[in-house]
């Protein structure tokens, strides 16, 4: 078995910015949003977090697996997991799994919301999951949903026969009462320990600066040495839309106060002072200085590939980590891995296989995965963020808004990913539809890997009599049909025996490092004096003559060619040129790009 865990931070991401000491993603307070099906849970969580991350519409039991994301409310930090429509006694497959899932939030969350649709009435199921919700003995907060108008909200009263002391009429679509909500929530969940005292700091960390009194009022981030980023000024923003009237006078005050604190400040690195805190906060060793900071910010260079960034302590950061996108280049804390592929070749399975839990539900019925579902898994000093999409089908396949949403979302999330895990089913081949997404990869310059899933069905367990699949025939028969995906490296496995796991971390692994390699402009002019492109197979009237060429971007890398006309590359002189440089560079399971700059007319005449 590879030598991987899975991460204790699994919903989330890490933020930029995050002070040492400060609560780590794990540490943040988990809200689970559970209920019955179709009665707006999905919204709400949309609502909250300000995002379109769940899939919305009027068919019931279109969530399925557990969604995470964070939101921030009165200058805290929460986690938010949306769940599927809880159905404890419906013994069908899918409705049974649910429950599981939904039963996992249950478990791992510091406070429960109970949605519940206001023009329903109370049923048998209604008081079987409050009393479900009861047994945990945590703070549980009824959420009448659909509550527009005062007659509505009125009507929420008649709730309160269920035994639920908060209970809060709201409007998920147009964000009426969720203040009041989210008000109760933060009172009931006890702040973090890293931000109630000095003393208090988790043990073997950092320590924050203690906030002085001109700081107080502020948010903890907001301190002398810290790094005022953009996305730092972001916290505390509101939540929903204009909707939201509540709390908005508090968060004008608020942002006045930050505006005059920032006023007259550097903020920049080389102005700050060390003091004895940020020494201690330091790294051992000496205190980087600017020009070790600028070092910092041209890596990597001289055409190495990054080195893979060590695997931060879950409370402190890397003090000199870049996260802002410069041509491409930042020191990135985790690799995005997208599984896309069609419907039931096995993507959910090799996500819990990967990840080593039942994080996805898995069914042999085809289209079982809508939301898109997310993990993060550590392997050799690298952070690894998994994503298990929905099975991509073509137009005239989907018919449910549900499925038209879901492959809508596969499609985002696989163009917000570094690489793609394209997955294939042994048992039925190489199919156009797996030509098709392979397609949509490539297009979109993402890193692919080829995955070939149940290849133990036709070799070792195959139980039709015919002789074993030969693995060099599969895979000169894959690369005739996906010949634009010829850089992309092919693994063949069995998610379901659990096979081969290792080797998929590795690839991903040295393609995300290949993807962001970066060569010199000396390197590639001494690369074109070595290669005869007279050999290149382009008709006369399409040559060109490179002056030189150089590296514009990573992620994908993308190559400017200086030339003496400004005209699109022939196909073969493109390919011919691609393949000279994967010989001399690598950039393995990356697309390349090329872009072409003429020279201006009249230029180098007298």
């Amino acid at each position: 078995m590879p030598s991987y865990r899975r991460s204790p931070t699994t919903p989330t991401t890490a933020r930029p910015g995050d002070l040492p000491g400060s609560p780590r993603i794990g540490q943040l307070p988990l809200v689970a949003i559970v209920g019955r099906p179709n009665v707006g849970k999905s919204t709400l969580f949309n609502r909250i977090t300000r995002s379109r991350r769940s899939i919305v519409g009027d068919e019931p039991g279109i969530t399925r697996d557990r969604i995470y994301a964070e939101y921030d409310w009165a200058g805290r930090r929460f986690r938010l997991v949306d769940t599927g429509g809880i159905v404890p006694d419906d013994p069908d497959l899918i409705p049974q799994e649910i429950f599981n899932q939904a039963r996992v939030a249950l478990h791992e969350a510091d406070a429960l919301v109970l949605v519940l649709d206001v023009r329903t009435e109370l049923a048998s199921p209604d008081y079987d999951l409050v009393r479900l919700l009861l047994r945990g003995r945590k703070p549980v907060f009824l959420a009448v949903n659909k509550a527009e108008g005062d007659a509505m909200a009125a009507a929420a009263e008649n709730f309160r026969q269920l035994g639920i002391r908060n209970v809060y009429p709201v409007s998920a679509e147009h964000g009426q009462g969720i203040g009041d909500l989210l008000d109760a929530i933060s009172a009931a969940i006890p702040a973090p320990p890293a931000f109630n005292s000095a003393n208090s700091a988790p043990e073997n960390t950092a320590e924050p600066a203690a906030l002085k009194p001109r700081d107080q009022g502020r948010d903890p981030g907001f301190v002398t040495g810290h790094d005022f980023s953009r996305a730092d000024r972001a916290v505390g923003a509101a939540v929903t839309g204009p909707a939201l009237q509540r709390g908005e006078k508090g968060q004008r005050a608020t942002k006045s106060r930050r505006d005059d604190a920032l006023k007259g400040h550097d903020f920049s690195r080389a102005a700050r002072p060390q003091s004895k805190k940020a020494r201690a906060l330091a790294p051992e060793g000496n205190s980087p200085g600017p020009e070790e900071d600028q070092a910092a910010a041209n890596e990597p260079g001289d055409g190495q590939p990054p080195q893979p960034i060590a695997e931060p302590p879950p409370t402190q950061l890397p003090p000199t980590a870049q996260v802002h996108r410069t041509h491409g280049e930042f020191a990135q804390l985790e690799t995005s891995v997208a599984i896309i592929g069609r419907p039931n070749v096995g993507k959910s399975t090799l996500l819990n296989a990967l990840t080593g839990t039942e994080r996805a539900i898995v069914s042999p019925i085809a289209g079982t995965t809508r939301d898109a579902v997310d993990e993060l898994v550590d392997f050799e000093g690298a952070r690894f963020r998994f994503v298990d999409t929905a099975g991509i089908r073509r137009k005239g396949k989907t018919r449910l808004m549900a499925e038209k949403l879901s492959v809508v979302m596969a499609r985002r999330h696989l163009e917000a990913a570094d690489v793609a895990l394209l997955v294939l089913d042994a048992t039925e081949g190489v199919t156009s539809s797996d030509a098709t997404i392979g397609g949509y990869a490539h297009e979109s310059g993402r890193s692919v890997i080829i995955v070939v899933n149940k290849w133990d069905a036709v070799t070792t367990g195959r139980t039709d009599g015919k002789p074993p699949a030969d693995r060099e025939i599969f895979e000169r028969q894959l690369r005739s049909v996906l010949k634009y995906l010829s850089y992309a490296p092919v693994i063949f496995l069995s998610a379901k025996e659990g096979t081969h796991l290792g080797r998929v971390l590795r690839e991903v692994k040295e393609v995300a490092a290949e993807r962001r390699k970066r060569v010199t402009t000396g390197q590639m002019n001494r690369f074109l004096e070595r290669v005869d492109f007279q050999r290149a197979p382009v008709p006369m009237a399409r040559r060109i003559r490179i002056f030189y060429m150089t590296q514009a971007a990573v992620a994908p890398p993308t190559f400017v060619l200086f030339t003496d006309r400004d005209i699109e590359l022939h196909f073969a002189f493109k390919r011919f040129l691609e393949n000279q440089i994967r010989e001399s560079f690598g950039f393995k399971g990356t697309p390349i790009w090329f872009k072409v700059k003429g020279r201006e007319k009249g230029a180098g005449k007298d």
